[in-house]
């Protein structure tokens, strides 16, 4: 359950009241971004504030920075080392940043309350004496909370959601939970929808991040999650990467490189971008190497032929362009975290994601405005984009409390994420070993959270046996004994392309004439790799796949999924987008 929040009326009224009373700018915005329906959003007191902004303050909030520590109020040696103060409260009272990206430290928050009074806090000290609403930003898919140690709803990986028939689960219960939580949290930015059409198996940069390898799939399911962020749940989210990374190779530079034509890149990425583009606030290019657009070879976080030109000119983009990371090393190799900074405005950035110096990057901008390569203007117009689209982010009046953190991971969201999970469970071969004819199993595989949950699951005197990532020999002897007290095997595998010893296990259990039923648990392609009686893909390897998979394996539902990707077979041979069969 959620905090009530005011309605339209109270803050117009608050809105009317303050103006009469002559209030100034900071807080006039302020009462017209607490907490506005997204249809009816008030945002002329936004373009005031972008006018009493000074050019360093308008700078400063191009900015998104990394701050560290347990506390807003606690001291961090890497805090002094990048901005010369200690304590994150005191970055922000002294940068005024637009917005922070958290990433927890390994233990760094224990509970849902400790990140909620962090970024409460952090709000405070970015407000404080009329500053501007801070972006809390989360980087990449929602669960990575809970792999930081922050107790949210776990969800599979986006490929699980793209496997779904039909394109299911569409609906707001599903694809706003997640941005829900992370509200509740103070975490009111989130870039982690991915445009990308994948057409790369062995794609080093996307895994199972990807929706799928259709335009229309990856649009369907972008849109949808977008949506839910942004509507369901009034955050602020990022489409990314353009131009996309659906078949990129890393390049002897080290950067994201793709070899699409124009007019391949028009038929994939590029669809997906001009059918997004004027519906979303927010999207972050990346620093992808795309000679089909531009010849150059400039990344196009730099460039102004794939920003200015494409993604402004040509898909008529308004809103927010954010670029990722400028503290990539590959990256910072080109040129200085000052020149980058430029050159990123320079090519039509409006907000600079992580820069590894900030403040030289910050005292590179004035000097380029003296310059003339920028100018005032442009960082004008760039901050009132970037104000604009905070209109939605709430005041340091009506910040998130505690009464939102009872329903994160409750029963309800835990059943909207296994259902998520399960309706993604793709199988696409079967010997008749499935379902399964009798209760139990030996389950074998690496990931130790889900083996035993499965196993768990499947009940009926099932046994887990535990091998490594790359299975020794004596690991793969322990699981043929093992799996002789049992009719049906199920090894969870995850990269056997890399980790070729997890191949060897599977043959070695069938050659022992054991019934084996390979569950890829990463990326489908292990499936098409492997030769076993049944041949399943859950596109994740978290525990919450656990209940359907177990239903899908004994029967107790009818499996759904079909292959989002396509994926090659040992033969040569592939197994096509949309493979999947059901009994």
């Amino acid at each position: 359950m959620q905090a009530q929040r005011p309605t339209k009326e109270w803050i117009m009224s608050r809105l009317s009241r303050r103006a009469l009373l002559g209030s100034g700018a900071g807080a006039l915005a302020a009462a017209a971004i607490a907490w506005p329906s997204r249809a009816n959003a008030y945002v002329e007191p936004y373009e005031q504030l972008v006018n009493s902004l000074s050019l360093d303050q308008k700078i400063r909030q191009l900015f998104l920075q990394p701050v560290h520590g347990r506390s807003a109020r606690s001291a961090d040696s890497r805090n002094t080392k990048l901005y010369g103060e200690a304590t994150p409260a005191g970055v922000l009272r002294r940068h005024r940043f637009g917005g922070v990206i958290l990433r927890p430290d390994a233990g760094q928050f224990t509970s849902t309350r400790a990140v909620l009074n962090f970024t409460n806090d952090l709000q405070r000290a970015a407000q404080a004496r009329g500053g501007v609403p801070l972006q809390v930003v989360w980087e990449g898919h929602l669960s990575g909370l809970v792999d930081a140690g922050i107790p949210v709803t776990e969800f599979p990986e986006p490929m699980a959601l793209g496997a779904h028939e039909g394109l299911r689960f569409q609906g707001w219960g599903l694809n706003d939970t997640q941005p829900k939580e992370a509200l509740n949290l103070g975490i009111n930015t989130w870039f982690g929808v991915r445009a990308d059409v994948s057409s790369n198996p062995n794609n080093p940069v996307l895994g199972t991040q990807v929706y799928g390898g259709t335009p229309e799939l990856v649009t369907a399911r972008a849109r949808v999650d977008e949506g839910g962020a942004s509507r369901g749940a009034v955050q602020l989210a990022a489409v990314r990467m353009f131009p996309g990374a659906g078949d990129v190779t890393v390049g002897d530079n080290g950067l994201p490189t793709s070899e699409r034509t124009r007019e391949e890149w028009d038929a994939r990425e590029g669809a997906v971008f001009k059918a997004l583009a004027s519906g979303v606030e927010i999207i972050q290019v990346g620093h992808i190497v795309a000679v089909g657009l531009d010849p150059s070879g400039t990344p196009a976080s730099l460039s102004r032929t794939i920003i200015g030109d494409i993604l402004r000119g040509q898909l008529q983009f308004s809103g927010v362009v954010v670029t990722d990371s400028l503290a990539d090393p590959a990256l910072r190799a080109l040129h200085g975290d000052g020149e980058l900074a430029v050159r990123a405005l320079e090519a039509g950035a409006d907000q600079l994601h992580d820069s590894a110096d900030p403040v030289a990057a910050i005292e590179a901008i004035h000097a380029a405005i003296r310059d003339g390569r920028l100018s005032a203007d442009d960082i004008h117009v760039k901050v009132k984009r970037i104000l604009r689209a905070k209109r939605y982010l709430p005041t340091a009046d009506f910040l998130p409390d505690a009464w939102g953190l009872r329903g994160i991971n409750d029963d309800t969201s835990r059943r909207v994420a296994e259902a998520a999970a399960r309706g993604g469970v793709t199988v696409v071969h079967n010997d008749g070993v499935l379902p399964l004819s009798q209760a139990g199993a030996v389950v074998v595989g690496h990931h130790e959270r889900l083996g035993k949950e499965l196993t768990a699951q499947l009940g009926g005197g099932s046994d887990f046996v535990p091998v490594g990532v790359d299975p020794s020999q004596q690991q793969i002897d322990a699981a043929v004994q093992a799996a002789g007290r049992a009719a049906v095997v199920v090894v969870l595998t995850d990269g056997v392309t890399a980790h070729p010893a997890q191949k060897q296990l599977v043959e070695a259990l069938v050659g022992a004439g054991r019934k084996v039923v390979a569950v890829a648990v990463g990326l489908p392609q292990d499936v098409g790799l492997l030769d076993a009686a049944a041949k399943v893909a859950t596109y994740t390897s978290r525990p919450v796949v656990a209940k359907g998979l177990a239903e899908v394996l004994t029967g107790a539902f009818a499996p759904k999924g079909k292959l989002p990707v396509v994926v090659p077979t040992a033969d040569g041979g592939e197994l096509p987008i949309s493979t999947g069969l059901t009994w």
